[in-house]
């Protein structure tokens, strides 16, 4: 439930025994930010839960039509879950990026995006995507009974 708030990374950390105001911009969208962060904390929690449970569930795709259409569902809305949260923290991170870059000229700091954390988090979006993708054709090829063993198949 980390939440990023840049005046008390200001005071404590970058302007150490200084006595700085930072812009009231800033400073009246805190709660927003607060509020953003632990929207996208839930997500993507939600979203983790789901992939496992998709992990779990895929393994029935194999062999029951149900299976298949429970994994497609929560493959679903894992995606989408993975995406909200993804799409929030992009949105939250580059709108404070470029207000701390607007609005806090006169100390030298400047901010920006870790490319790692959005790299990681637009991959987990395609993953997502692909694992639907992946169960999507079961929807229409997928089979009522499980498969028969060679045994009854060919009686020995």
């Amino acid at each position: 439930m980390y939440v990023f708030n840049p005046v008390t990374i200001f005071n404590t950390e970058l302007l150490k025994g200084q006595n700085v105001t930072v812009p009231q911009s800033i400073q009246n969208n805190l709660d927003r930010l607060t509020t953003a962060s632990h929207w996208m904390f839930a997500l993507y929690i939600v979203a983790a839960c789901l992939l496992f449970i998709t992990c779990i569930i895929g393994f029935t795709a194999l062999c029951f039509f149900v299976g298949s259409v429970v994994s497609t569902l929560v493959a679903l809305l894992a995606l989408i879950f993975t995406f909200a949260a993804s799409m929030l923290a992009t949105i939250m991170f580059t709108i404070y990026r470029n207000a701390i870059n607007n609005t806090i000229t006169t100390l030298n700091v400047s901010a920006t995006l870790g490319t790692t954390m959005f790299a990681l988090t637009w991959t987990a979006v395609v993953c997502g995507l692909l694992a639907f993708l992946g169960f999507l054709p079961g929807l229409c090829c997928g089979h009522d009974k499980p498969r028969r063993s060679r045994r009854q198949k060919y009686g020995y």
